[in-house]
């Protein structure tokens, strides 16, 4: 946890809502809404850019947000920072386990996701942007958007704020992508999620060692990570099977022995999967992230999402400020041909692995095929099309032709 009263300048950023107020029509660049990964990435960009860039975040920060909390090192190298101050522990070891039973670990020579908390890792990265130049308003929430010709008026409680460009990085439930119309184009996931203290009987046993359930649930897994401290237990899967969620989790703790421990916060929340081709750029206005729908169908990670589209806004806003036409149609085609391909092809291998998940399970238990592949896809020596060198794409390709579609 980032210590606010241990840091000068994040002691200033904690109360800077209090003494930065806004003025009805006060002019900026960039109005980034919401201080997530996503908005954090594209303020520090497009402020070191020397564009006037504010970010509004509706809680006081740091604030908590539901999340595994899995940073891949592709991830940890595109936000072009140390995140060492943030890390809580790394995961070595994973345990796979089909419908709560048959566990297989499988070990890797080198960490494969680092574990965070999401109030530290956010406040982090938001101060990355406020070094570079950023303002930043938190507990200022935005109530309404609207665009005009010259602009964007975004509506808050101390004043109405005129923007060059808004950007849409308020998550799942994104005001932006309402307001401009854009909040149509995606599928939804449900994931419950609690955060308990770690007993220390089982401190050692996950330590550095995640568990992934799968068969349990339809198109779903349930999981555990390890924080240090405490560990991240959830279920998720798809939005029309969420009377099954709850039951689910229920099953999984008791299987985790941890029908006693501390429970210090238990929350939902919403996945947002988007559709081919739908509209993320809207005038003056584009989403980020899990606004765009930019989480990975069978993973249900959404920082990589949310911090490539960051990285792949910020030339297109920069142009869009400086009155270039159609620069923002720009950031949508760049979305399409880097991060769509590889979001289809998890939806075709979420589609396979729904109607085999039994086999898949036993796959990863039999030699170090699959399990050297995964490790290499968690970090980010491959990708979906391109793993096992295109054989497994061919592979899964076919079988999502072949098999019979999974029972509803």
């Amino acid at each position: 946890m980032i210590d606010f009263n241990q840091n000068p300048f994040l002691y200033c950023l904690k109360d800077c809502s209090t003494v930065v107020t806004s003025s009805p029509h006060e002019s900026v660049d960039v109005a980034v809404v919401g201080g997530g990964p996503a908005g954090a990435v594209l303020a520090r960009g497009t402020a070191a850019a020397g564009l006037k860039t504010v970010i509004f975040e509706r809680d006081r920060l740091p604030r908590y947000k539901t999340c595994g909390g899995g940073v891949q090192h592709r991830v940890a190298k595109l936000v072009g920072c140390d995140l060492t101050p943030v890390i809580r522990t790394s995961v070595d070891r994973m345990v796979f386990t089909y419908r709560l039973e048959h566990p297989i670990e499988r070990v890797s020579p080198q960490p494969v996701v680092h574990m965070v908390m999401r109030d530290a890792f956010d406040a982090y990265l938001v101060e990355q942007a406020a070094r570079a130049g950023a303002e930043v308003r938190d507990r200022t929430r935005v109530d309404r958007v609207d665009c005009r010709d010259d602009g964007v008026d975004l509506v808050t409680a101390s004043g109405v704020v005129r923007a060059a460009v808004v950007v849409g990085a308020d998550g799942a439930n994104s005001r932006v992508a309402r307001d401009l119309g854009l909040s149509g184009g995606v599928d939804l996931d449900l994931a419950l999620e609690a955060e308990i203290v770690t007993p220390d009987r089982l401190r050692e046993r996950w330590a550095t060692t995640a568990l992934l359930d799968l068969g349990s649930l339809p198109s779903g897994y349930g999981w555990l990570f390890p924080k240090g401290d405490g560990l991240s237990v959830g279920v998720g899967g798809p939005f029309k099977d969420r009377a099954l969620l709850r039951p689910y989790f229920e099953q999984l703790r008791r299987y985790l022995n941890l029908e006693d421990a501390t429970v210090e916060r238990f929350t939902g929340h919403q996945l947002t999967l988007r559709r081919p081709g739908a509209p993320i750029v809207a005038g003056r206005g584009i989403l980020l992230g899990d606004a765009a729908g930019l989480v990975d169908p069978f993973t249900g990670e959404g920082l990589l999402g949310a911090v490539v589209s960051a990285q792949l806004a910020i030339g297109p806003v920069v142009r869009a400020v400086a009155g270039e036409p159609g620069a923002l149609d720009d950031y949508q085609r760049a979305v399409d041909r880097e991060l769509m391909p590889e979001l289809l092809e998890a939806r075709i291998v979420l589609r396979v692995f729904d109607r085999m998940p039994r086999l898949a399970h036993r796959l990863m238990g039999t030699g170090d095929l699959f399990w050297r592949n995964l490790a290499k896809l968690m970090l980010g020596e491959t990708t979906y099309r391109s793993l096992g060198g295109g054989t497994f794409r061919v592979g899964w390709r076919l079988l999502d032709r072949l098999l019979p579609p999974a029972a509803a």
